[in-house]
């Protein structure tokens, strides 16, 4: 099963935006972990509300998530640099596609960083009503009998795209995410696999226990709040998709890998970081080959992204069609969005670094001898 970005007070929208439900795109990251051989979608996603409350959000805003020394919650800019950082990026740029005659080939994706923000992305939900959560299989995960979460009795999981599912439990501490969930007719959900997150825990699990993404990694690691948009600082590491992981092999944090690329590329797991020297420049419209234009407030958005992947960078969570960044999605009630979704697409995969990883510290892994389902 698998499964996809700093500084002032702003309150001018906060009144007209409520958070929405989406379904995660299909394409964008794909599952290995828990995959039964269909198409996954995976990644990170978009935050739900299930009370009337529009000032709250699944996450309380800007709380940390995870525990202080967790990977998610450390600097990447203060790292050493991997010598192959330059032919990892390379390689991860290799998107495996199927040809006209049914062959598969790599094609060399040019696309810029892309911001998942509204289209096709999968439900996080927090602050519901008591709902029985079981099990439809032998094997769980972390699932247990009698298991009872806080879910809005409106939000559904989607078996389009595999009913990926996440509830966040403040009350408890914990994130819970599950796979193929469905709603049943007496309104509790039943699911094959389950995967609990402590929100003062590390945020990654021993090698080998899958998770809800390609990488066993939390659907809400990584995720940008748009609290966090608010307040004018992204205080930890962003989720990050690319098109050719390296297959069969994985580096922690992650566990497990849903990776098709080259075996020498950049593993899932893996941390990147942008170049210090970095300045972002304008999106490009295709069409009409001109930059486009960006309102004030998506570009104190994009500054804001800038830095925290110069800072703390993105750890690789799973595959995607081109290099994407993980946003939270909220319905809003302006005229414009606080993030379109392509106001990073000037950045490359080539504008940013590998954080050093040793090549022993590469962990072989086939998906017939996972564990912990």
């Amino acid at each position: 099963m698998s499964t996809a970005s700093h500084r002032r007070p702003r309150s001018s929208r906060a009144s007209g935006r409520r958070p929405g439900v989406g379904l995660l795109a299909v394409g964008v990251l794909v599952a290995a972990g828990c995959t039964t051989g269909d198409p996954t979608p995976t990644g990170p996603t978009p935050v739900v509300e299930g009370t009337t409350d529009a000032s709250a959000t699944a996450f309380e805003g800007t709380a940390r998530l995870f525990a202080v020394l967790s990977p998610w919650n450390t600097r990447a800019d203060d790292r050493p640099v991997h010598p192959r950082s330059t032919g990892l990026l390379r390689e991860a740029a290799l998107r495996l596609d199927d040809t006209v005659d049914g062959q598969s080939r790599r094609v060399r994706v040019e696309d810029g960083l892309r911001l998942a923000t509204r289209a096709r992305t999968t439900p996080v939900v927090s602050d519901g009503v008591p709902t029985v959560v079981r099990c439809r299989e032998v094997r769980c995960g972390d699932g247990t009998d009698g298991l009872v979460l806080p879910v809005p009795t409106d939000v559904d999981p989607d078996p389009r795209y595999d009913g990926w599912f996440s509830v966040v439990d403040h009350d408890a501490g914990m994130a819970y995410d599950l796979w193929r969930a469905r709603r049943e007719d007496d309104g509790s959900l039943s699911y094959a696999h389950l995967r609990r997150w402590d929100l003062d825990g590390p945020g990654f699990l021993q090698p080998y226990l899958v998770g809800a993404t390609g990488s066993g990694l939390p659907l809400v690691g990584g995720l940008v709040r748009h609290a966090e948009l608010d307040r004018g600082s992204v205080e930890h590491a962003l989720a990050l998709g690319v098109p050719g992981a390296a297959a069969g092999s994985f580096v922690q944090p992650a566990s497990s890998t849903d990776g098709t690329g080259p075996t020498s590329s950049l593993p899932e797991g893996a941390r990147v970081f942008l170049r210090p020297d970095f300045r972002l420049q304008r999106p490009i419209d295709p069409r009409t080959g001109r930059a486009r234009w960006l309102s004030a407030e998506q570009q104190q958005n994009a500054a804001v992204l800038v830095e925290t992947l110069k800072t703390y960078g993105a750890i690789v969570v799973g595959s995607a069609d081109v290099p994407t960044v993980y946003v939270e999605r909220v319905e809003t009630e302006e005229s414009r969005p606080p993030l379109r979704g392509d106001e990073l697409t000037a950045i490359a995969l080539d504008d940013f670094r590998v954080v050093d990883f040793a090549f022993e510290s590469r962990i072989a892994y086939s998906p017939v001898e996972e564990t912990g389902r």
